[in-house]
């Protein structure tokens, strides 16, 4: 509503005209008109007395506004969003991007750091007063393929457990592992189980609407094969020298029988102070696939200060042998001589006697295949000999 302000002189009568008003006609000296729309208007006054009149036409002279119409319109660039306001009449403005941002530009860009649907409200003010309009922003970006895995390398059988991470919005998950069982899966949380040793690679690629991303791990898995443990002695007297032939082991442990012990790959020799039946036992590790163990019983004879060196002076042939064998007495000794034989727990299982021979048959076939020692003794010495039966 607006009230004229008639300021003519010498006048005696008006005519008023308001285009748009209400009324849109006038012959009060200070009219009131109501402006029902928006939009400008023209007024005219035509001021009249006895001598003529005269005509005052202001252009634009009303100015009526109403409360914005509030509209935007939006464009994508990857996970940036340009909006156009495309409101009518607004003179201020507050943007709610839905994702805890906002803004007070006119035509705001916002980057948004995630997929999802984005409610987007913007406020229009003017003086007189408000208005909002809202639309969806749905945001799709391209994913990124991360893996892991809760263990890279281990013995085989190696089961991993793969997961694919930060993949938001992902709709398909490629998976290739080479090596694995099975070697390709579409989960995006897959089981795979690695039965030989060996390194592989691991590929995932993760898509969406946006695209697809795909990473390469080279080298990322490890599967590492079982320790052997297996050992080989040369006998030389009361000096035995090892050879270690274990495989895929990097931790050792000797146990020499006697209560000495060592940790080195090849102890190279060991020297007993007795005779004896010892059992050798080599205990094998590796990092990640445990231990293995190899064990060796065996006699060990030298000669002691009752004791003579019976290599020049007896044999036993053929040994090996099946339990049937001869001992040769090289050394002229005449007379009665003794013979046991031992097992290797110091059982005595056969004892027999031989009078002025050179040869003499002994029968073992009753005894099981094994290392045994033979002993001979003329009464004041004992010689030493092992033998071993197999059938």
């Amino acid at each position: 509503m607006f009230s004229f302000n008639n300021s003519s002189n010498n006048t005696t009568n008006y005519a008023w005209q308001f285009t748009g008003g209400t009324p849109s006609n006038s012959t009060d000296i200070n009219p009131i008109i109501t402006f029902n729309s928006p939009g400008i208007f023209n007024v005219t006054l035509i001021s009249k007395n006895g001598s003529g009149s005269d005509t005052l036409i202001k252009t634009a002279y009303v100015r009526v506004n109403t409360k914005p119409s509030a509209s935007f319109a939006f464009q994508k660039n990857g996970s940036t969003i340009g909006f156009q306001n495309q409101t009518a009449g607004g003179t201020s403005f507050v943007w709610d991007f839905g994702d805890g941002k906002s803004s007070v530009e006119t035509n705001p860009q916002h980057a948004y750091t995630t997929s999802g649907n984005f409610i987007v409200r913007m406020v229009a003010t003017n003086s007189c007063g408000s208005a909002s309009f809202q639309d969806t922003v749905l945001l799709i970006t391209l994913p990124t393929a991360v893996v892991s895995a809760n263990t890279t390398n281990g013995c085989s059988p190696l089961i991993v457990q793969y997961a694919a991470q930060n993949a938001s919005g992902t709709r398909t998950w490629d998976w290739s592992f080479p090596g694995g069982t099975p070697a390709t899966s579409t989960l995006p949380n897959p089981r795979i189980i690695y039965n030989t040793i060996g390194t592989y690679d691991v590929s995932l690629t993760v898509s969406n609407a946006a695209g697809a991303n795909t990473t390469l791990l080279q080298k990322y898995i490890q599967v590492y094969d079982a320790p052997s443990a297996s050992f080989t002695m040369a006998i030389q007297n009361n000096t035995v020298v090892f050879r270690n032939n274990s495989t895929n082991a990097n931790i050792y442990n000797w146990d020499f029988g006697d209560g000495t012990t060592s940790l080195l790959a090849d102890p190279v020799s060991h020297t007993y102070a007795h005779n004896g039946t010892y059992t050798i036992t080599l205990q094998t590790l590796n990092t990640y696939c445990g231990a293995a163990t190899a064990k060796e019983v065996d006699i060990i004879f030298f000669v002691a200060t009752n004791e003579a060196d019976s290599t020049q002076l007896f044999s036993v042939y053929p040994n090996p042998n099946t339990g049937n064998f001869t001992i040769q007495n090289k050394s002229g000794i005449s007379g009665v001589l003794n013979y046991k034989i031992i097992n290797t727990s110091g059982q005595v299982l056969l004892v027999d006697t031989f009078n002025n021979a050179t040869t003499h048959e002994v029968n073992a076939n009753s005894l099981p295949e094994g290392l045994y020692a033979l002993c001979l003794s003329d009464g004041t010495k004992t010689w030493l000999k092992k033998i071993l039966i197999q059938r």
